[in-house]
């Protein structure tokens, strides 16, 4: 809800680019986690993108880390978000 009122819109992962944002979830939890992207590289020849992101990790700290790979107790990576402006 938070994300819609600022006008963010869900996009899929080949058009994340730096400033989006990446939505974890682990049932039962809607929102476990949330992450910013700071690059993402399309490179994989199966269309696949290697999104980096900074998040925190409860008391752990900041962390660059590859999208997926985050602690279990953070969920898995379900959806991508960004506030650009549709053309």
């Amino acid at each position: 809800m938070i994300l819609e009122d600022d006008g963010y819109y869900e996009i899929s992962p080949v058009e994340v680019v730096p400033g989006d944002i990446v939505v974890y979830s682990k049932p039962p939890v809607v929102i476990s986690h949330v992450a910013l992207a700071v690059s993402n590289v399309p490179e994989l020849s199966d269309g696949s993108s290697n999104i980096r992101v900074l998040s925190q990790w409860g008391r752990d700290g900041e962390y660059f880390h590859d999208y997926r790979d985050v602690p279990y107790w953070l969920g898995t990576p379900v959806k991508f978000y960004s506030e650009r402006r549709k053309l």
